[in-house]
């Protein structure tokens, strides 16, 4: 993406409406709570061991996780992430039992530190200098040298670290004021590196997370033409923005890139890849309707044929003799065609546009984008349905002259091919049967701004039949199941962090049951995150927490099936219960 397409994508952009957004009110009230913090850590004294232990009120990492989620949220997870953690019994019996976390080996990942004094020389020499290290740091330079740090490196939860930095940076007085963008979990690492691709950032030479962090950020904010003295409002803005272009569930990459235009959505049934791809257009579409246009959405079956897809002969009803009318009938895709053709000659005319020497549009990157998506595309059977036309698929096969010359179209090309039809339909001279006309020969092609989008389950047995030849015209996309959508749900309706994150490992736990440790079918078969989710629909005001009946409920009515058709793949039929039985245990339901 260019820093024209960029900027034009940006300023179109409602943020207002994205589930990021927060207001400069807001802004003020979270560095004002963060302010507290900060005053403590950079004291001569530090941050106080109690400030940083889980307790009710004043604790550092659940103000950061929890508490404060305008710049981001860190999903700490496990509050052992922390490095001290405070076990507590049931209300009887209170323990207070703390555990030394430093990742140096599994046996003392789980010692015991008993004697209050060694819990503190480990906290003021291992936790507190490193935090006023970071919040102390008066140039960039000296925040990257941190990260390289021994303490930092082996501090479980970075994302808590990283978030300080942020905070730091979004401060009045900060020395490196709006330097990073709010990422800093373990999965921004991919979003940066998403963004570093759309942006077309080089960050081979960065070294550490917040300076790639940083460099992405640059480059984004030149695009945007945000400045240091802007606005708070525009800084939130290009973060919904940020996090809408990096969010791989709405696919807007690849929904907007020209150089890939034969996607498959490919991955385990419920892991959102229709719905990402709906959404994701629609989301685009909202940013500017004028350059992504239409979707056509059709779904293939078994009796899906080249007839319902490009053109066939078909009745039509009962002519005036009492006889059976048949006619030449447009397919789905051809119609679509048709429509695209007639609105990009319009596009090209009403710009003003010019083609090159090649017979192609000079700015293509500004031609409106079209999508032709197809469900369950491996359920058809794809040779039939192509016919000939499947070459045509291929971006150097797409048609790019709408030119419109007045003397017509000349040249029939590689572009463009004669149907099984072509001179039924020449004879029928109707223009809604005619993709175009070259050399008063009737051709068909398919536009280059028109997306192929395609989504297929791969657990369906039919997925052979897609062919190889088709294969290889697309860039395939595998989509499994996203935990952190699961997380981010349920986080706004249970009232109990540690019973979402309880919740959240049952789910890991039960597709390493599918994927790994029992069934060992692979991750193409795990269960996807829309089944999880289930559990929502039973969350009320009244009872914001996840029981054990909620999670049996989600399992026997939405997974069990599924599940036990899976387990009938490998085992015979009088073991499927045994089987399912253990899969309810890794679920942790009995």
């Amino acid at each position: 993406m260019n820093k024209d397409e960029f900027k034009s994508m940006f300023d179109k952009f409602n943020a207002n409406s994205e589930a990021g957004y927060f207001d400069e009110g807001e802004w003020d009230a979270s560095v004002k709570n963060w302010k507290t913090y900060y005053d403590e850590i950079v004291s001569p004294d530090g941050l106080q061991l109690d400030r940083w232990l889980k307790n009710d009120n004043g604790y550092l990492p659940d103000f950061l996780d929890t508490k404060e989620q305008n710049f981001g949220h860190s999903r700490i997870g496990n509050y052992d992430q922390v490095m001290i953690y405070q076990y507590t019994g049931d209300d009887k019996k209170r323990k207070n039992k703390y555990t030394n976390i430093y990742d140096e080996d599994k046996e003392s990942h789980n010692k015991e530190i008993e004697n209050i004094s060694e819990l503190e020389n480990y906290y003021d020499t291992k936790i507190k200098c490193l935090l006023k290290d970071i919040a102390s740091a008066k140039q960039l330079d000296d925040i990257y040298k941190i990260e390289k740090e021994e303490n930092y490196i082996k501090f479980r939860s970075k994302a808590i670290l990283r978030k300080i930095s942020i905070l730091c940076s979004v401060m009045d007085n900060s020395p490196y004021k709006h330097a990073f963008m709010w990422f800093f979990g373990d999965k921004d690492t991919d979003a940066t590196s998403v963004l570093s691709s759309i942006l077309e950032v080089d960050t081979s030479d960065c070294e550490t997370f917040l300076e790639k962090n940083k460099t992405v950020y640059s480059a984004a904010k030149e695009y945007a033409d945000i400045k240091e003295s802007d606005s708070k409002e525009k800084y939130i803005k290009l973060y919904c923005f940020l996090r809408f272009l990096s969010d791989s569930s709405y696919n807007t990459n690849e929904l907007s890139d020209f150089n890939n235009i034969n996607v498959i959505f490919n991955g385990a049934p419920g892991t959102g890849k229709t719905f990402g791809v709906s959404k994701g257009i629609e989301k685009l579409q909202k940013i500017d309707s004028n350059k992504y246009k239409e979707k056509k959405y059709i779904q293939f079956h078994p009796s899906f044929s080249y007839q319902d897809f490009i053109e066939g002969i078909k009745p039509l009803g009962i002519d005036n003799n009492g006889n059976l009318k048949l006619d030449v009938v447009n397919g789905s895709l051809k119609d679509f065609c048709i429509k695209v053709r007639k609105e990009n000659e319009a596009f090209f005319l009403n710009n003003k546009c010019k083609n090159d020497d090649n017979g192609r549009p000079t700015n293509i990157k500004d031609w409106p984008h079209y999508y032709f998506v197809v469900d369950e595309i491996n359920r058809g059977n794809l040779s039939n349905i192509f016919g000939e036309t499947f070459t045509l698929l291929e971006k150097d096969y797409r048609d790019y002259d709408f030119s419109n010359p007045k003397d017509g179209y000349k040249n029939v090309n590689n572009n463009l091919i004669s149907t099984a039809l072509s001179s039924v339909v020449k004879a029928r001279d109707d223009v809604n049967l005619i993709y175009k006309r070259v050399d008063d020969e009737v051709v068909f092609g398919i536009p280059f701004n028109i997306h192929f989008i395609g989504i297929m389950n791969d657990v369906d047995r039919s997925i052979d039949a897609f062919d190889l030849a088709l294969r290889r015209r697309f860039k395939w996309i595998t989509k499994y199941c996203n935990y952190d959508v699961i997380n981010d749900v349920l986080i706004n309706k249970v009232e109990d962090q540690c019973n979402v994150n309880e919740y959240v490992e049952s789910c890991k736990s039960l597709n390493d049951f599918i994927c790994d440790r029992e069934l060992k079918l692979g991750r193409n078969f795990e269960i996807g995150h829309s089944f999880f989710l289930k559990v929502s629909e039973q969350i009320s005001s009244r009872s914001k927490k996840i029981t054990a009946d909620k999670k049996k409920s989600v399992f026997e009515n939405y997974i069990a099936g599924t599940i036990k058709e899976y387990i009938r793949q490998i085992v015979d039929e009088t073991e499927v219960e045994n089987k399912l039985t253990e899969a309810r245990e890794a679920f942790g339901i009995k």
